[in-house]
């Protein structure tokens, strides 16, 4: 169902919305309300007043506290790969993905030295800047690092 951006937030702002899927680029959104409470019409229509009337669902994800280090590439022209896997720095809410705002994520434990190892592979040359992003769940603070790769040469 193809819904006006109106009817969008009239969906956020009801308790008994069930967002299915939802793609903002678009404003598809697929939904599904509870009969009760005359959210819809008896053909199946959004009642628009009663809906606006609703108390507002959560739409800011939870996160969970706790500090942890992430590296990321803030700019560079080619794939970079972090080993370990890095936690997301931005709202991934999708269930158990890597993420403090993800249902199901912990926030491990950190290493007993105080120092987070990381190893990066880049797939090409170039000049790439890394961020690494210390977050404890309310303060965050970050460093930039310029790495500059050039193509190994046999001789």
């Amino acid at each position: 169902m193809l819904v006006s951006f109106r009817d969008l937030l009239a969906a956020m702002w009801t308790s008994e919305t069930g967002i299915l899927s939802c793609s903002y680029r678009s404003f598809h959104l697929t939904y599904t309300f509870s009969s009760s409470g005359g959210v819809l019409t008896d053909d199946g229509e959004l009642n628009l007043a009663v809906a606006l009337r609703r108390q507002p669902m959560l739409v800011v994800p939870g996160k969970v506290n706790g500090l942890h280090v992430s590296w990321f590439v803030y700019r560079g022209p080619g794939q970079v790969t972090f080993d370990p896997l890095q936690i997301e720095v931005w709202e991934d809410t999708r269930p158990y993905s890597n993420s403090p705002w993800s249902l199901g994520w912990a926030n491990p434990e950190p290493p007993e030295d105080g120092r987070w190892v990381v190893q990066v592979t880049f797939d090409e040359p170039g000049t790439y800047v890394l961020r690494g992003l210390v977050d404890d769940g309310g303060l965050s603070v970050y460093r930039d690092v310029t790495v500059e790769v050039t193509p190994l040469t046999l001789q």
